[in-house]
């Protein structure tokens, strides 16, 4: 039971890491679709790019960015390979000048490795799972 309390915290905190970042006018990058739905799950309303659709035409997306003036927060797994892409991605972003928010991210990975995930398509999952739990615990 203790353990189900602190994810449902963690989870909570991620909420409010999305709305920190929507007040603020942020832009997410994800690696894909799925990613985006579990975002829209928690709540997130705020503006969502979809590296997959990018994908053979990154100097593309890198340089939209760039034009847009805004602040990026990069959303990939927290696996190798989304620690790859999260490397690359913001040396690039950061070289044409766009601030890439690294305080979320890094508030972000350490709240999903607390819920025991690696992938943001996961995290809507880990909430219906949490949200069942509680509701099952509660008297009739």
């Amino acid at each position: 039971m203790r353990r189900d309390e602190e994810r449902r915290e963690a989870l909570e905190d991620l909420r409010r890491l999305l709305q920190e970042a929507e007040e603020s006018g942020e832009i997410i990058l994800v690696e894909g679709i799925r990613d985006l739905e579990a975002l829209r799950a928690l709540g997130y309303g705020g503006e969502v790019e979809l590296y997959s659709q990018h994908r053979l035409l990154e100097i593309d997306l890198v340089e939209g960015f760039a034009e847009s003036m805004k602040t990026i927060l990069i959303l990939t797994d927290f696996d190798e390979e989304g620690r790859r892409l999260y490397r690359r991605l913001s040396r690039h972003l950061e070289l044409r000048g766009v601030r890439v928010d690294r305080r979320l991210r890094r508030e972000f990975g350490r709240l999903m490795a607390l819920l025991g995930v690696h992938a943001i398509e996961a995290l809507d999952d880990v909430a219906e799972s949490l949200d069942s739990r509680i509701r099952g615990r509660r008297p009739p």
